[in-house]
């Protein structure tokens, strides 16, 4: 066979592959470039949907440091109904509550905070909102509440401040050795979080240096007492 019937061939076995292929590779074709073009589109609704969210959480800011009592609800709502996804509507959420606190709107406060533990995709905003909320809660009277919603497990970086909430709850319910355990274990803690200063006073006003000082000055009188006589 020559070279050139040898190329007919081929030529004709490639004619008949097309014609049994064609619509699959027509297919394939359209769904890849399908496939691209829909993921740019989605790629650009993200993008969009992002710088969309933070205009919106500096418009929060702005009306914060203005302090506008009016409009930070709403556009705390805004962020909160079309921009959950985003870590803005959890940020809102935090400054929306620190708002309605200073201005004694604690019921306020309490909801904003309960939306950002029920709903923040980001974990460190949402451990941060459940400390707030169970001091605000405890701050209420509303002590089972506080204590449920500490009631996780949090990273070593929030140990100190959530044994120093632990203490105050148990405090609260009268429970003097759960809190010195707490504020203790607070007191002991890596984070730089928690004021040490502070959780010696609390464990001060429980006792507990009065108790170590009487120690003390037990051990120095029986020093004293079986020292040899000069």
């Amino acid at each position: 066979m020559s070279e050139l019937d040898t190329d007919d061939v081929q030529l004709e076995q490639l004619k008949l592959w097309w014609k049994e292929n064609v619509t699959a590779v027509i297919t394939g074709v359209v769904l890849g470039v399908g496939m691209l073009t829909g993921w740019y589109f989605w790629q650009e609704h993200q993008r969009k949907h992002a710088e969309d969210a933070s205009i919106q959480y500096t418009h929060l800011m702005i009306n914060m440091q203005a302090k506008s009592i009016e409009t930070i609800p709403v556009t705390a709502d805004i962020l909160f109904k079309d921009y959950a996804d985003t870590p803005y509507a959890a940020l809102a959420g935090l400054g929306a509550a620190k708002v309605a606190v200073e201005n004694s709107q604690e019921s306020v406060a309490i909801e904003r905070l309960q939306w950002v533990v029920s709903n923040a995709k980001q974990q460190h905003l949402k451990l941060i909102a459940r400390l707030r909320l169970a001091e605000l809660q405890l701050s209420q009277g509303q002590i089972e509440a506080a204590e449920k919603t500490v009631d996780v497990e949090y990273p070593a970086a929030y140990l100190g401040l959530l044994e120093t909430l632990k203490g105050d709850i148990a405090l609260a319910k009268a429970d003097t050795d759960a809190a010195k355990k707490h504020y203790q274990a607070a007191l002991n803690a890596k984070d730089s979080a928690s004021d040490s200063a502070l959780l010696k006073m609390k464990l001060e006003d429980l006792g507990v240096a009065e108790t170590t000082a009487a120690v003390t000055d037990a051990a120095v009188k029986a020093d004293e007492t079986h020292a040899p006589d000069a």
